[in-house]
């Protein structure tokens, strides 16, 4: 994540600027993602890169690691973004999170 995040802050600041990490992973207790989601800040499944800006730019990174999983719920996030007209993907690791976000730069700009 880091990395992806270091790329686009070199070589796309005016993208990084508006770029959105959502960390809704880590351990909470009950009573805290409640208290987050009355203020819209806990979306279960919600995809770890979110970058608003013209056609949105939505992607769940997992680790190359054959033991990564993706939930219905990022699934289901996924899907209901590129329903609305977002670039949704599912990029294993920073290369190919890169790689995607060269080919919505295209799109973006038609």
């Amino acid at each position: 994540m880091t990395t992806f995040f270091n790329y686009l802050s070199r070589c796309y600041p005016d993208y990084a600027a508006v770029a959105l990490h959502i960390r809704n992973e880590g351990k909470r207790t009950k009573q805290q993602i409640d208290r987050e989601k009355l203020a819209g800040g806990f979306v279960k499944g919600a995809s770890d890169i979110i970058i608003p800006a013209g056609i949105s730019f939505v992607c769940e990174m997992k680790s190359q690691s054959p033991r990564a999983t993706i939930t219905d719920e990022q699934i289901d996030f996924l899907l209901a973004a590129q329903s609305l007209g977002a670039f949704s993907v599912v990029a294993l690791g920073h290369e190919a999170a890169i790689e995607a976000f060269k080919d919505w730069l295209v799109l973006n700009k038609c």
